[in-house]
């Protein structure tokens, strides 16, 4: 039986050159496959970027008398496998005659658990973007082609888009689940090269009041407060979004049920595609999908793209986006984020400024850039290397053990300041004003 791996290799007849940029990957089911392919095709044109079509064959298991023994007919199995071939083949060689400018890498048929194949070709390839259909418009079509795309996305580690029957072309109308988090922050900013010109966002927040919520009207106050961070938080976000787009944006806030919310506005605008964002980094996170992304697949009547959380890195910096500070308790980050610290910010004039349980704050140096930062796994410790521009210049390291964590702070834009936190302290990197 071939793996992805075997399917999708040069000696199979990959073209040179397709994989020099990532591919969209179209997942091409037995029914309701048509418009995924369609719009997979429009993406890949507009992104200029390989269109890779994967189809998996899940084969029909029957007891047979022995105890907790399943049997599979391999001529069946086989037989399928072969169908489903000519049918994704003959799909795409449709597509071609339209647009002869996609290129095209090896269909993979395969046979197996789909949800897991089908996100293997993805990391194998580093795809962007996996299309799947949502099957045809028969009720068990649906619910089963929904179910594999939402244990799809769960695994997925790129955005999974899920697209309606009913699509036709790039969306144009598009509703956007924003609670301000750097997934969906995130969530928004995977839309570019997906939307048809002159697109509308209609980007809506959704909350609910603690006072009503919990029956506790003194926190009213509360309430308020947080309806009048709306504005600035939107402005926040919104630059974000409309970067290297001339899309109209609308913003929307709601109070009651996420899930239902952005459904009735998707309605009642006539959305193409809903854009949400999906929690979890870790492994066993990510088995359980957030209850509105399930909510929001299940019940839309249009496409959905849903989007999975952003590399640490970038998470960190869409959390400083909206908060201002970002901190990173895991050490097995804190090498990337220290890397990206002194990229961004090489040649910054700093100081180094310890403060200490028992002895107070203690300047250690000022006036000299932050060349580099590491972290390494023995007594929890971090390096911090200051110099000049050439190598004639001095050089100093301060070495800092016990880290608990790592935070970042920035202002308009710019980082301020790194702070390690230690058993004892914590070491702060800030910035000097350059000279006038």
């Amino acid at each position: 039986m071939a793996t992805v791996a075997q399917e999708f290799s040069p000696q199979n007849g990959e073209r040179a050159g397709t994989r020099r940029r990532p591919p969209v990957i179209a997942a091409a089911g037995p029914n309701g496959s048509k418009a995924a392919l369609d719009l997979a095709a429009l993406i890949a044109a507009r992104t200029r970027r390989p269109l890779s079509a994967i189809s998996v064959v899940e084969p029909q298991r029957r007891m047979s008398y022995a105890v907790d023994h399943v049997q599979i007919n391999p001529w069946k199995v086989e037989e399928a496998r072969e169908a489903r071939r000519e049918q994704v083949s003959e799909a795409l060689r449709s597509l071609n005659a339209k647009d002869d400018a996609i290129p095209l890498v090896p269909t993979a048929i395969l046979i197996g658990d789909a949800p897991r194949l089908i996100t293997d070709l993805a990391l194998a390839t580093d795809a962007a973007l996996i299309v799947m259909g949502t099957g045809g418009h028969a009720l068990p079509q649906r619910l089963v082609s929904r179910e594999i795309t939402l244990a799809t996305a769960r695994r997925a580690s790129c955005p999974v888009l899920a697209v309606h029957p009913s699509a036709r072309g790039l969306p144009k109308r598009v509703v956007i689940a924003m609670d301000f988090s750097a997934e969906s922050i995130h969530a928004a900013r995977s839309l570019r090269g997906l939307l048809d010109a002159g697109a509308a966002l209609h980007v809506v927040h959704v909350w609910k009041p603690i006072a009503s919520s919990i029956g506790v009207s003194a926190l009213d106050r509360a309430d308020d407060d947080y309806a009048r961070t709306l504005p600035e938080r939107f402005q926040r976000v919104l630059p974000s979004i409309l970067a290297d787009t001339d899309a109209e944006i609308v913003t929307n806030v709601c109070v009651g049920d996420a899930a239902a919310e952005i459904l009735q506005v998707a309605r009642d605008v006539h959305a193409d595609l809903i854009v949400a964002g999906m929690r979890g980094l870790h492994a066993i996170e990510r088995l359980f999908i957030g209850s509105v992304s399930t909510a929001l697949l299940r019940g839309a009547t249009c496409s959905l793209l849903l989007v999975p959380s952003p590399a640490p890195v970038e998470y960190g910096a869409l959390t400083r986006l909206m908060q201002g500070t970002s901190t990173e308790s895991d050490p097995r980050r804190w090498n990337g984020e220290l890397e990206a610290f002194v990229t961004r910010n090489a040649e910054r004039p700093a100081q180094l400024e310890l403060i200490d349980v028992v002895f107070g704050a203690q300047q250690q140096l000022h006036g000299y850039p932050l060349t580099g930062a590491a972290y390494e796994g023995r007594d929890r410790r971090i390096a911090l290397m200051f110099g000049g521009a050439t190598a004639a210049d001095t050089h100093l390291t301060h070495t800092i053990t016990g880290v608990q964590n790592i935070s970042i702070a920035s202002a308009d834009g710019r980082d301020s300041a790194l702070c390690i936190a230690t058993d004892d302290g914590r070491a702060i990197v800030t910035f000097l004003e350059a000279a006038s």
